[in-house]
């Protein structure tokens, strides 16, 4: 069967599937359409809709039909009134489920602004472009041509300074503050602070070297100022008893030698 050059049939209805009222019908009803649409039934008679509804109900929504609406399914040849009647039912009787989200205004969120511990910062930037734009805002062009309105303009200056005071590392933070003045767009407030990132991390990498540099300097200064050891000078009375000790173990040696025998005396 052809409709405007489109091959179509009857749908299978894979995408839709059974319906039986745990979710919003006004989401089955669209896929619904669009089982219709894949099988080239852009436009289906009203008849094939109610009789596909009837035949694809089950649990509460085909208990809810066959109380209310049997009749208008039960037609030969229902209008599209019936269609949209029934349509309109079923979508009042099984409606969406919204939920309340109280979101933080934005100026909140601006000045509580700050990057996680854990938060790449990476993943902070791109956080902040996304709050720039929600604060009607807009960055400037690398090329400096953006011209922005005093609008956008307040609202970037406000992010950019959120941006730069909420960083998590404190000791970087304290030196990008110092450079605010250069950050008049969010891309270069990114730039001056990678920059500034870099710069701290090759002093830290150069800061070991230097330190024990000083350290052998130290030591080096230690050992010209003291003075030198003196050697331990030994006193006249310890001088004669160390003879005394002398004498004494020759001739207790001279004793041993000759007791071995008459062949060996001591000189």
């Amino acid at each position: 069967m052809s409709l405007n050059g489109i091959q179509s049939s009857y749908p299978d209805f894979k995408i839709s599937g059974r319906y039986d009222g745990s979710y919003p019908a006004a989401r089955w009803l669209t896929r619904l359409r669009y089982d219709f649409k894949l099988a080239g039934r852009v436009i289906p008679p009203p008849r094939e809709v109610i009789g596909a509804i009837d035949m694809l109900a089950e649990g509460k929504a085909a208990t809810f039909i066959d109380s209310f609406h049997r009749a208008l399914c039960d037609k030969q040849d229902p209008s599209l009134t019936d269609l949209e009647k029934l349509e309109s039912a079923l979508k009042f009787e099984f409606p969406p489920i919204l939920v309340d989200i109280v979101e933080t205004p934005v100026q909140d969120q601006i000045r509580e602004l700050s990057q996680l511990k854990d938060e790449g910062f990476q993943a902070y930037t791109q956080r902040v472009g996304i709050l720039l734009h929600k604060s009607g805002g807009k960055d400037k062009a690398k090329g400096g041509l953006t011209e922005l309105s005093m609008l956008e303009q307040f609202a970037l200056s406000q992010i950019v300074e959120a941006y730069v005071k909420g960083l998590w590392d404190e000791e970087l933070r304290t030196a990008v503050i110092a450079k605010l003045g250069e950050c008049t767009s969010l891309w270069k407030a990114r730039e001056v602070i990678l920059e500034t990132k870099r710069s701290r991390e090759a002093v830290e990498r150069l800061k070991g070297p230097r330190e024990r540099l000083k350290e052998l300097e130290r030591f080096k200064e230690f050992m010209e100022l003291s003075p030198p050891l003196a050697e331990p000078q030994v006193s006249a009375p310890q001088e004669a008893n160390t003879s005394q000790r002398k004498a004494h173990n020759r001739e207790g040696y001279g004793i041993r030698l000759e007791s071995k025998g008459a062949s060996l005396s001591y000189a």
